[in-house]
């Protein structure tokens, strides 16, 4: 499959809403048929965002999660993706 569109999720501390967010992306790119992937790029989030990513999405080839430890921030994390 050829990734046409990359959708970049920087976050921090978003454990409470990552998966809905990633759930209502998919569920708004649904009707239309084309490949997609989001990158979640996390800052080395303390409350766990990255673990529930990982718990959630664990086999789905659209979710792309990095984990970063240094150079963080919002801008950094965009550029990252």
């Amino acid at each position: 499959m050829e990734i046409k569109t990359s959708i970049i999720l920087p976050t921090y501390n978003e454990r409470e809403n990552i998966v809905e967010l990633i759930d209502a992306i998919h569920k708004t790119l649904q009707p239309w048929d084309f490949d997609y992937e989001l990158i979640v790029v996390d800052d080395n989030s303390p409350d766990g965002t990255a673990e529930a990513v990982r718990e959630r999405y664990n086999g789905d080839g659209r979710v792309k999660l990095h984990v970063r430890t240094a150079g963080r921030g919002l801008a950094t994390a965009i550029r990252y993706g």
